[in-house]
């Protein structure tokens, strides 16, 4: 890779594969990972307090009838009443963020060693 401002090649440490950019980014796809499915049952309508009335979880209960013990949804309402979603959605909301901050700041510290220019930034003139 070479410096956009002063055209020399790049040290290999300078380039994207840095270690806190790839802890960020582990983090970011990690907390993603543990969210996204966390978050999308509780909008669904498995919550703490039980299924949420007039929700798509509330639409296939009423479906459903006698929820069968065992069952798929037998276990998301468990975990939704149980907190497990909101708990776990927030903390990988939370890890997620925290990994965009890492990477976002290890990018944004990377900088040219013969021009010292930062890179990823256009050269002003």
């Amino acid at each position: 890779m070479r410096c956009p401002h002063c055209n020399k090649e790049l040290p290999e440490e300078t380039d994207s594969s840095s270690l806190a950019g790839n802890i960020g980014t582990a983090l970011l796809v990690g907390g993603a990972l543990v969210a996204g499915p966390c978050l999308l049952l509780t909008a669904a309508g498995f919550s703490a307090s039980g299924i949420v009335a007039g929700s798509y979880a509330a639409a296939s209960q009423a479906a459903i009838g006698n929820v069968a013990a065992g069952s798929t949804f037998a276990a998301c309402q468990s975990l939704g009443a149980s907190g497990f979603f909101s708990a776990w959605g927030t903390a990988g909301v939370v890890t997620a963020a925290g990994g965009g901050v890492v990477k976002a700041s290890a990018d944004a510290e990377k900088s040219c060693p013969y021009c010292h220019q930062k890179l990823g930034t256009s050269r002003q003139s």
